[in-house]
């Protein structure tokens, strides 16, 4: 095997043929860990609400998932022909995972969410739980949700970005990591979402 202006060679029966997909040099493939997001409040948000920009993005976030839509499909009959015919999009869950970081930036998100969605979750005293709502009403401005969008920017040769734009994003669980005397790891927030359809645009 031999590479020839950017494009893979190989030598097989017949002559030599090349594979047109210059990984070697100018497309080269998108690596996993450059990637940054921003969120957008209906509510009261967060302090830290991340950037569009890398370098002021304070986000200690660990893992992101992508959109993963799944097509559902029926059998139809057209006069004997059998085929499928598709019925609906479900656009799935996606996950977060961010570091539990000194600053509380990710413990934030977490919290205004929860007070957002859980009135009983703002009462400090036990004793005041009574007639309190586990699940309460959203302002009419808020009604979709308290989170209006969450970006997720994939970053990939210099400047240039892949943006997901994940629409009225609601999260329905939240798992704050367990404690240990015994370990040594860093503690994480991680967050499940459902949400209603995504955006996707590109530099280039």
């Amino acid at each position: 095997m031999a590479t020839m202006d950017g494009f893979f060679k190989l030598q097989g029966v017949g002559g030599p043929n090349q594979i047109p997909d210059k990984f070697t040099t100018s497309e080269s493939p998108k690596y996993k860990f450059l990637f940054w997001t921003k969120f957008k409040f209906r509510t009261e948000s967060p302090t830290h609400q991340g950037t569009g920009n890398v370098e002021t993005n304070a986000f200690a976030i660990k893992q992101m998932g992508r959109p993963n839509p799944i097509i559902t499909y029926q059998d139809a009959n057209y006069y004997g022909y059998r085929t499928k015919v598709a019925t609906k999009t479900d656009f799935a869950t996606f996950n977060m995972s961010f570091y539990d970081d000194s600053a509380n930036r990710a413990h934030d998100l977490f919290e205004k969410y929860m007070q957002a969605v859980s009135p009983i979750t703002q009462i400090g005293n036990a004793n005041n739980l009574f007639g309190s709502q586990t699940i309460g009403e959203l302002p009419n401005d808020a009604r979709l949700g308290p989170i209006e969008e969450i970006e997720l920017f994939h970053g990939y040769k210099g400047p240039n970005k892949t943006t997901y734009k994940f629409m009225n994003p609601r999260i329905t669980n939240i798992m704050l990591d367990e404690l240990d005397m015994l370990g040594s790891e860093v503690a994480s927030v991680n967050l499940t979402f459902v949400y209603d359809s995504f955006h996707v645009s590109r530099d280039r």
